[in-house]
């Protein structure tokens, strides 16, 4: 039995509805063709919704053009048919193209085609053959199809006109509306007393939480997905009847937050199809300022892509991708091994560095918990008001203000010579002129507005960019609302679900300053790794990364420890932090005593760095006292002495020296 395909086509998809009867009527005559051809089975239904056949959309996007190249592959067999309801639901194109398609895609390759409005005869190459005056037939509806979309083509292209000079006078006229716009029970558009439209509440919640994540740095999947599980509505969508039409679900997704993010209508600009741009057309639904904060935001992220991973909330290290070795290449989390305990924070390190013979500087791991706490403390004790006020911004939102006025001033002054010019040419045409002087002057006035364009067009770009400039907060104001964030978040670090921590990495990565740590080795062995901080491409300052004080200091609610640094003189220095807030420095002298330093704090290694001090001196101390361990315990008393002397302040009272030897004996 052969198959028989049946296409059903609609120019817009507002026909699709169901108080529409533009594809019922078409699946009717399908059936009603069947029902005369009992012969042929039905294989598939394919379906156009809003797809115009006028321009050959349909034969390269659409089903129709899936069906073609099918038949192409072979994937539809010799013999099959497409049945239509009549040619203007087949094509709308110029009889030479339409009739080159049934040539070349139907009756070359074997197949048929019917059309149920001139009595549905299978018409095949064999029939064309016989009956060649069928050909006519087919012509005059291609022509009359064809006639048919020029005259509707010219309808619309009248009405755009007549809707824009209305548009332009002022009046909202209801043009592609986007979805939040308030709609009554009878889907007409909501206005007050005035014309002006007005919003859906519902939907502008909805659009308020979605530009709140993405100006905190969040990619268009991830919020999609917590606009999901937050219960957001998605945006209305036009009824799909094609079966092979991606099914775009009922929730948000990629594509929806993408294109709702950077429509203009956000802010209450249309944009028309000829270019032209009419502000405060919509009621805005976001503040111009927070526009271009958006704006720019979504193209700092764009400019990362490549350094964005994950279309998940989950992120074990908080500083992905803004720590850095000092190769280059980012600082990675490595989770601990199997046989470790079972609060093990995890690792940090450089992969690239960490290959078999890499050249790297990057070798070793950090603990996870160190690196996050060193740089939540470098963050949040960081002048800011210093390191953001830039100059160069500040002159370059002058000059760009100062190019404005002056290109305003330019376009008044050619708008004023393009009225003279215009009010020249209309007294000209009413005297008696050679055609040359005319022909200068019409000349003279197509190079004016042509001047009058060029300049119109170079205001607005530059306006665009001194907007964008003044949405950014100036050094002072940045420098609090980077603090005041760092602080909130520190609070709750502990306690914060998955999907704040990823809004924090991603608000860093996409933060204006450009922040980013660089993670650099020892200057010396024994003495702690070096982390940079870069603002704006510019390295701030360098510190330890001092990974046991500053947890120490995060446990204790310390914002801003002092520094601990590897001494210039090889001596090891070790900084304790007191119960009040009040840090004592000591320094391990070559004898095993511990001197105070804390009038001259300026360096002094971490935990690591006093255990190894003392893992290399503990072996003549425990022969005196008779003590016997093998390395791995060595190493482990080592590692519990120096904790114990960075938690025990009490013991060691300033400008006293206390033997080593005495502590290793208590401990």
């Amino acid at each position: 039995m052969p198959l028989a395909w049946s296409y059903a086509r609609v120019s817009r998809g507002a026909q699709v509805g169901a108080d529409r009867s533009g594809l019922e009527r078409q699946e009717q005559a399908l059936r009603s063709w069947l029902a005369e051809h009992p012969d042929w089975e039905l294989a598939e239904s394919l379906v156009d919704p809003g797809v115009s056949a006028g321009r050959g959309k349909h034969r390269t996007t659409g089903a129709l053009g899936r069906f073609l190249q099918a038949a192409r592959t072979g994937a539809v067999p010799p013999g099959s048919c497409l049945v239509v309801e009549s040619m203007s639901r087949f094509s709308r194109e110029a009889e030479r193209q339409v009739l080159g398609v049934l040539l070349s895609d139907f009756w070359a390759t074997g197949l048929a085609i019917a059309f149920c409005s001139d009595g549905g005869a299978v018409l095949d190459a064999e029939l064309i053959d016989r009956e060649p005056h069928r050909l006519h037939g087919l012509l005059g509806a291609m022509a009359q199809a064809r006639r048919e979309w020029e005259e509707k083509s010219r309808r619309s292209r009248g009405a755009a006109v007549k809707r824009q000079q209305l548009q332009d006078q002022g009046v909202k006229v209801a043009a592609a509306t986007p979805w939040w716009i308030a709609r009554g029970s009878d889907r007409r558009l909501v206005r007050d007393t005035a014309g002006n439209l007005q919003l859906d509440q519902a939907c502008v919640a909805t659009l308020r939480r979605a530009v709140e994540l993405a100006m905190q740095g969040l990619g268009s999947t991830l919020i999609a997905q917590q606009l999901n599980d937050e219960g957001h509505s998605p945006p209305p969508t036009r009824t799909r009847r094609n079966q092979y039409a991606a099914n775009a679900g009922e929730g948000w997704n990629h594509s929806r937050v993408t294109t709702a993010l950077r429509n203009p209508a956000l802010v209450g600009d249309l944009h028309r199809q000829d270019g032209s741009t009419l502000e405060g057309f919509y009621p805005p639904v976001v503040s111009r300022n927070e526009w271009e904060q958006l704006r720019s935001g979504m193209a700092m992220r764009d400019k990362l892509r490549g350094q964005l991973r994950g279309g998940t909330q989950k992120l074990h290290f908080l500083f992905q991708t803004v720590c850095r070795c000092a190769c280059g290449e980012p600082m990675s989390y490595h989770p601990p091994g199997r046989g470790a305990r079972a609060d093990h924070p995890g690792w940090v390190a450089c992969r690239a560095c960490n290959l078999r013979d890499a050249p790297g500087p990057g070798k070793g791991y950090v603990f996870r918990d160190q690196m996050e706490a060193h740089c939540l403390t470098r963050l949040a004790s960081t002048t800011w008001a210093e390191l953001l006020s830039d100059p160069g911004t500040e002159q370059e939102r002058q000059r760009l203000a100062d190019e404005v006025v002056t290109l305003r001033h330019q376009r008044r002054q050619q708008a004023r010579q393009l009225e003279r010019l215009e009010a020249r040419a209309a007294a000209l045409w009413t005297q008696e002129v050679p055609e040359e002087r005319l022909a200068t002057v019409e000349r003279a006035i197509g190079q004016a507005r042509q001047q009058s364009e060029a300049l119109t067009l170079e205001l607005e770009a530059r306006t665009k960019e001194l907007q964008i400039l003044e949405a950014q907060p100036d050094g002072t104001q940045a420098g609090e609302e980077l603090a005041a964030r760092v602080q909130a978040f520190w609070q709750q670090l502990d306690t914060a679900p998955p999907e704040d921590r990823r809004a924090f990495n991603r608000w860093l990565l996409l933060h204006p300053a450009k922040i980013r740590f660089v993670i650099h080795p020892p200057q010396q062995p024994g003495a702690d790794r070096l982390v940079a901080l870069h603002i704006c491409d510019r390295c701030a300052d360098h510190q330890p990364l001092a990974g046991h004080t500053r947890l120490v200091a995060k446990e204790r609610g310390l914002i801003n420890p002092p520094r601990a640094l590897q001494a210039n003189n090889g001596t090891s220095k070790l900084l304790l932090l007191g119960e009040q807030r009040q840090d004592t420095l000591l320094e391990l002298l070559d004898n095993g005593t511990l001197q105070d330093q804390t009038s001259l704090w300026r360096s002094g290694p971490s935990l690591r760095g006093l255990a190894r001090v003392l893992e290399k001196k503990l072996p003549t101390w425990l022969q005196q006292e008779s003590f016997d361990l093998n390395p791995r315990q060595l190493r482990r008393f080592a590692v519990q002495m120096a904790a114990r002397e960075l938690g025990s302040r009490a013991t060691h009272a300033p400008g006293a020296g206390v033997s080593a030897t005495e502590s290793v004996t208590t401990a």
